[in-house]
This record gives C-alpha cells, structure tokens and sequence, in this order.
C-alpha cells in the first residue's frame, strides 16, 4: 500500500504549492483547471464533466468528484472520497476515511485508506491494489481489481466481481454470484483472540486458488463453486441462507 507515499505528497502540495489554508475548493461542472486543487481544513469538490490537470488532495475534509470527470492522484489525511458515476483518476488514498467509487469509475492505479471503507458499485475498474487496514471492501457485479485485495481487520464481500488474489487476516471473506479470483486466497496467521474468520465461496464463484489458511476459519463452499488446492482447513456444507 502506497498511501504513505501519496500523503507525504499532499502534505508538500498544501506546504509548498499555491494551496488554500482554512478554506475550500469549488470547481463547477464542465469546466476544467491546470495544476492541483487542494486544501486544508476545508473541502474539495469537483463538478460534473470537469478535468483537473494535476492532484487532488486535502488535509482535515472530505474531497468530492462528480460524474464523468478526469483528475490525476487523489490524497487525504483525514476525510472520505467519493468519486461520481464514469470518472477517471490514478491512485486514490486516505489515512482516516471511507472510499465510494461510483457506476464505471476507472482507475490506473491503487485504491487505500488506513481506517475507514472502500465501496464500488457495478463495473469499477482498478488497475492496481485495492488495500484496507480498519476497514471492509465491497466490489459490485462486474468491477475488477488487475492486482491483489488486502485487509488485516476488515471485511471482504465480492459480488459478481474479479481480482488478482485476496489476502486478509482477522476479516471474513463472502464471494458471491460467480466471482472469480484469478491466483491465491490467503487468510494469514493471527494471535488475536477474535472469533474465526468466515469465508464463504458462494454459487458459481470460482477460486484459482490455492486456498492458504494460516489460522482456524469457517470455511464454506458452495456445491457449484470451482475451487483450487484447499491448504489449512476442511470445507463445510454451504448454507441454505
């Protein structure tokens, strides 16, 4: 995860560039801007059909991306993203905030936040990494993720989506109508004291595999779903629920 990166460089653009201090930034739609649009201790918010020729980064606010708009990186420290139906970035990451993506988001790309959520809806793309530490990812029907899915203590629900692998190690893990994993699905060692993790490999879903567990789960597959080697734990029969 990069997010460490990227936040270093938003820091230097609210130190160092043309940036509002205590105030925020409006970009109306249809129009578009050269350079970064970034602030501290205020908003970002970007209209509908709007290019940004440069970051987008905030320290202490939330930042906003309409529909069918184009930026480049997208940073914060503490405050959520959202980015509007058909928009395009690079990477996008938070330290202390949710992440929602909406309808057909294209991403090159990471996707991270420390401690908050990441939501897609049907048909997000991500070229890189999708990463939580504190916090649960949901993919819609049809989003992909080109590289791997990561958490230590949060959730995993795909429905109908991709991605390159998934690696978690105190969250459960729910894939759902015919999700696909193209490598490794791995649930790594923990001491935590928590209830065990529950992964469930839902109807039609296919895991490349193999299945790594490194600590005691609930493991349940679905008669239909197509598996690769089970390392670490027993399959249980699926639930009728």
């Amino acid at each position: 995860m990069t997010v460490f990166k990227t936040i270093a460089g938003v820091l230097l653009i609210a130190t160092l560039a043309a940036c509002n201090i205590n105030s925020s930034v409006e970009i109306p739609d249809g129009t578009s801007r050269d350079g970064n649009a970034s602030t501290v201790n205020g908003s970002v918010s970007i209209g509908d059909e709007v290019t940004v020729n440069g970051d987008v980064g905030n320290v202490n606010g939330r930042i906003r991306i309409g529909s069918n708009s184009r930026v480049k990186d997208i940073g914060n420290v503490n405050g959520s993203i959202a980015i509007g139906e058909g928009s395009t970035a690079d990477s996008v990451e938070t330290v202390n905030g949710s992440i929602s993506l909406g309808t057909g988001v294209v991403l090159s790309g990471d996707v991270g936040t420390v401690n908050g959520s990441i939501e897609a809806e049907e048909s997000v793309q991500i070229g890189g990494k999708v990463s939580t530490v504190n916090g649960r990812i949901a993919l819609a029907d049809g989003s992909s993720v080109a590289e791997g899915i990561e958490t230590t203590n949060g959730s995993i629900r795909m429905t109908g989506a991709s991605a390159a692998s998934i690696d978690t190690k105190n969250g459960s893990i729910d894939l759902q109508d015919g999700t696909r994993i193209e490598g490794r699905l791995r649930v790594r060692e923990s001491n935590d004291d928590r209830s065990k993790p529950e992964v469930k490999i839902g109807p039609g879903v296919t895991v490349v595999g193999p299945l790594v567990f490194e600590q005691a789960v609930d493991l349940y597959i679905h008669e239909t779903a197509d598996v690769g080697d089970i390392q670490g734990a027993e399959p249980q029969p699926y639930p009728d629920d």
